[in-house]
């Protein structure tokens, strides 16, 4: 991490105010291409990379190497800005100038003159490599019905949709071990309490389970004993007692009702297995009605509200144990008690569809759109052989002085 930052310091440091003379690199025809516009540019590639989470440089063999693809790739973006204004293919400078504005604008935000100036300048440039590539692609012939549907037919694999099926689903969450702790932890301070209230009745419960307690041999003894104290205390009523019992009675009813809330992963099993057992019972749309009603009434899902519905699902939109379950269930059938993330659970699949090949009048526009990528690529690259064979593009430095 600490590599990554010393590099992004470098391309900062590049661009910043504080470099006296922008050092030349490449001389593309008439234009020179400098260190600053290798690190704007690597600092915009960073970004993209970050936003994307494409690994970015994080040595200094990888940020030469890094930078040595931006120089390249403003070679031949440059190439194609001259070749555009000798076409007189430029876009409207004014029409650019108002569109950078009013985004801006749009996002609350105020340029300073100099962001003002390279951003119109980036979208300058931009808009006028899309402009010649448009040009040089529409003397390509585009594809016809008939040649997208040869494409369809070569690229039936490539369209195949997965099966689905649709999910409802009842999940418990076994309380956490912290959460066992603390009541624990609770317990056992309560005994302590309790052994100096000034109620006789209260100093005879404690004693009982303080001997029981004592007695036992393991920790699941003595947390016995400590709930059995809890039970009993709770159990008292507070009319008749002093102050200082009736807060120990208090106390122990508050960590019996947190006590009632906690269920440990044998014990939501269990509830959710008697649960699967009742509806297993039911038939047809019966079950799938009793499904909903118990995951209303149990689910601490997400979707409880609306009956636990999980909606139509693919392969990887949960988890690969989750996958093993649901898509192995026929159409109808509930599901044993597993585990998913952090939580237990039982599933019915309602319905279900087989994989199946998307049909061409769904993916035509996509065909077309692929092609169309596809298309530019190879018009990017052929217009900047030809451009680069007959360019004069020569090196007045090296970028492998780069971050020292």
């Amino acid at each position: 991490m600490l590599r990554a930052l010393l590099i992004l310091a470098v391309l900062v440091s590049w661009s910043s105010a504080a470099v006296v003379a922008d050092q030349a690199l490449r001389y593309v025809n008439t234009e020179v291409l400098t260190m600053g516009d290798v690190a704007t540019r690597n600092q915009m590639r960073v970004a993209e990379y970050t936003r994307r989470g494409i690994p970015i440089p994080q040595t200094r063999a990888e940020l030469i190497a890094f930078s040595k693809e931006t120089l390249d790739d403003l070679t031949d973006e440059s190439l194609l800005v001259q070749e555009a204004k000798g076409m007189g293919a430029e876009p409207d400078r004014e029409a650019i100038i108002q569109e950078v504005l009013e985004a801006a604008k749009a996002l609350g935000s105020a340029l300073t003159l100099r962001e003002r100036t390279e951003q119109m300048r980036l979208v300058m440039r931009t808009r006028t490599v899309e402009r010649i590539l448009g040009y040089y692609e529409s003397l390509m012939p585009a594809p016809g019905p008939q040649d997208l549907e040869r494409m369809y037919a070569a690229r039936t694999a490539d369209f195949m949709r997965p099966p689905r099926v649709r999910v409802l689903q009842i999940l418990q969450r076994p309380s956490p071990p912290e959460a066992q702790g603390e009541l624990r932890t609770g317990r056992s301070a309560l005994m302590r309490s309790a052994q100096g209230a000034p109620d006789p009745n209260v100093q005879e419960v404690v004693k009982q389970h303080l001997d029981a307690f004592l007695a036992a041999r393991d920790a699941v003894g003595q947390d016995t004993a400590l709930a059995g104290l809890v039970a009993d205390l709770a159990a008292m009523p507070t009319t008749e007692l002093d102050n200082r019992s009736a807060e120990i009675v208090t106390r122990a009813r508050e960590l019996a009702q947190a006590a009632a809330g906690l269920r440990d992963s044998a014990s939501v099993t269990a509830l959710l297995a008697a649960e699967r057992m009742n509806l297993a019972a039911r038939w047809g749309r019966d079950r799938e009605t009793a499904f909903r009603e118990a995951a209303t009434r149990l689910s601490q899902g997400a979707n409880a509200a609306n009956g636990g519905q999980l909606g139509w699902i693919e392969p990887g939109t949960y988890n690969r144990a989750f996958d093993n379950v649901v898509f192995n269930l026929t159409p109808g059938a509930v599901s044993e008690v597993f585990a998913t993330g952090d939580a237990l659970c039982v599933v019915m699949v309602a319905e279900r569809e087989e994989a199946k090949s998307r049909p061409f009048s769904e993916v035509a526009g996509e065909l077309e759109m692929r092609d169309r990528r596809q298309r530019r690529e190879q018009v990017r690259a052929l217009v900047i052989r030809i451009l680069r064979a007959k360019a004069s593009v020569r090196d007045v430095a090296s970028l492998d002085r780069l971050g020292r």
